[in-house]
């Protein structure tokens, strides 16, 4: 235990520590897209296993490359330049995070119709744990041979790992959450990862290229992005207000439920459209009646237009079995009413005013013109729970 005594040792320790988590941002981007591939309900199940499972495999690479990279003699040499088993570890990380980063990239600029609804796309539970790993065990590359060449003892390798890695798990909720506010920063990130790879690729042929460029990079290009959502943000109502509809909020029994009303913001009302029926209008597939069945919860059907962000209507699910409408190829967009939708900026009190005068109870929260969630109006009430002291007084002018 003497090196604990060793002040170059904490040093090296602390230092580790920081390098481990700027270099695990791109391992954390490339998760954080990974368990977007499944349910609601799986996404944090599969990110502490997927994180535990590559925290050993981490521990396992900190082990072995410690020992290959005593071999530091060339095995062969093409042309003049040596290759020594570092240069082939470096070499074949780097190919296939270049080849996964394209294929993600490609997936998400091609759009095909029969992969919209995304109720029924999700991913294998097991299968994206798997890829967490193995993407893991790539992007550990640079950061256990980091270790090595910072810190001479084990242990505090070891150390120092976990805990860029508990950093990790802690910081994904966030950086999803982030990622599905601006869903083009996730293009941005690919092409950083694509450049990582590159880098790497590099790397085993003797040509150093300095990460701090790629980082700067991508720090400025996610910047650019935010600052043109906000501006979006801005105009959009600005663009829209042709007519106002203004309503005064009369509370039968406590003044302060107009202020408590007025003051919540409609993120706290958002619930995930997992768990609505999204419903193709251009689907020649007949809807499965057991399917029907396990989206009763919230008790709607969302029509789309081949994109499922092309909301065209929204109707209750009892008309589709009462009516019979799921034996049909085609449900007509008679059948539903017209979709609200909202951005995300809407504050509570002018939703429960668009509901007042819509013949709808369901709103749809869109960003960057996507589709984030849904707010229903017996929901916001339930949250309230001031559904007894609220009636609306309604002006149109």
């Amino acid at each position: 235990m003497g090196w604990a005594l060793d002040p170059n040792i904490w040093i090296g320790f602390f230092t580790l520590i920081f390098l481990e988590v700027i270099l695990g941002i791109d391992n954390l981007i490339f998760i954080t897209i990974l368990i977007d591939k499944l349910p609601f309900n799986q996404k944090d199940k599969a990110l502490i296993v997927g994180i535990v499972f590559a925290l050993i495999m981490r521990f396992i690479l900190l082990f072995a490359i410690s020992w290959l990279l005593n071999f530091n003699h060339p095995i062969f040499f093409i042309s003049t330049f040596p290759f020594s088993i570092k240069n082939i570890i470096l070499l074949i990380g780097g190919f296939i995070l270049l080849i996964k980063s394209f294929l993600e990239l490609y997936n998400r600029l091609t759009i095909k119709n029969n992969t919209i609804i995304k109720i029924n796309n999700y991913t294998n539970f097991w299968f994206v744990v798997l890829e967490i790993v193995l993407l893991d065990a790539v992007f550990s590359l640079d950061a256990v041979i980091t270790a090595i060449s910072i810190v001479d003892n084990l242990i505090v390798m070891m150390i120092a790992i976990t805990i860029a890695m508990i950093f990790m798990l802690i910081a994904s909720k966030s950086l999803t959450i982030f990622l599905k506010l601006y869903p083009n920063i996730i293009i941005l990130c690919l092409v950083f990862l694509i450049f990582i790879g590159l880098s790497l690729i590099f790397e085993s042929i003797g040509i150093t290229i300095p990460k701090e460029y790629f980082y700067l990079s991508i720090l400025f290009s996610v910047l650019i992005e935010i600052l043109t959502s906000f501006n979006k943000v801005n105009n959009m109502f600005e663009n829209n207000s042709n007519k106002k509809i203004i309503c005064d909020l009369i509370p039968l029994k406590d003044p302060i439920n107009s202020l408590t009303l007025s003051s919540q913001k409609i993120d706290k009302f958002i619930i995930n459209i997992d768990k609505l029926l999204f419903i193709n209008v251009h689907n020649d597939n007949k809807i499965d009646k057991e399917t029907i069945l396990t989206k009763l919860d919230y008790n709607y059907f969302v029509l789309y237009d081949n994109i499922i962000d092309n909301i065209i209507g929204v109707g209750k699910i009892q008309t589709l079995i009462i009516n019979g409408l799921y034996r049909d190829k085609n449900i007509n967009v008679k059948d539903c009413c017209k979709p609200i939708l909202i951005d995300l900026n809407v504050k509570s009190i002018d939703l429960l005013k668009i509901f007042s005068v819509r013949n709808c109870d369901i709103a749809f929260v869109m960003h960057d013109n996507k589709v984030i969630g849904f707010v229903t109006l017996k929901h916001m009430f339930d949250l309230l729970n001031k559904i007894d002291e609220i009636s609306f007084h309604i002006k149109i002018l």
